[in-house]
């Protein structure tokens, strides 16, 4: 019961609101109030840098704030980490750190590099907590689809050390 607020603001991604496309590519803020930090480096897959937005509240944050992780989706060969930007507003205007990861495809990296870059994203952002004022211990993720696949996959591995990776964090 202690996380039922972070269930109640994952509800509000149904009704999250549309974000002009064109201010999304020229990479400017389309919500006062809201920092954007785009394309954080969070680790490595394999040869390759992995990246992250990052979306907070602006102004002074007196203490640390749940964050919730988007997994996007796109049947493990496609999508884009730019798909969640409209859940990390709708996050940091609610008082969350959101995030929005990207993981390797499967016609790049097989199965298992899709978890190990989430479990590596969840590292980083633990790592980074008291910088990006998270609070390391109420950190929740969703995603749709193929990223719903790996939300539970990262629910359900917590302890299997060959889903873990070497990806840094």
């Amino acid at each position: 019961m202690k996380n039922l607020p972070l269930l109640f603001t994952a509800l509000l991604f149904a009704h999250a609101p549309a974000f002009s496309e064109d201010k999304i590519k020229e990479k400017q803020p389309v919500s006062p109030g809201i920092e954007l930090r785009r394309d954080v480096e969070y680790g490595k897959g394999g040869e390759r840098t992995l990246h992250l937005h990052l979306g907070m509240p602006k102004g002074e944050i007196k203490e640390a704030l749940p964050a919730v992780v988007f997994i996007h989706g796109g049947g493990w060969k496609g999508g884009s980490r730019d798909g969640g930007i409209g859940s990390i507003y709708a996050l940091a205007k609610n008082g969350y750190v959101g995030a929005s990861i990207e993981y390797r495809f499967s016609q790049v990296a097989k199965f298992p590099a899709q978890i190990e870059d989430c479990k590596c994203a969840i590292r980083f952002l633990r790592e980074h907590a008291a910088e990006y004022h998270i609070d390391p211990d109420r950190i929740g993720v969703w995603g749709a689809s193929a990223g719903g696949h790996l939300v539970a996959l990262l629910g359900t591995t917590a302890d299997v050390k060959e889903l873990e990776g070497s990806g840094g964090s």
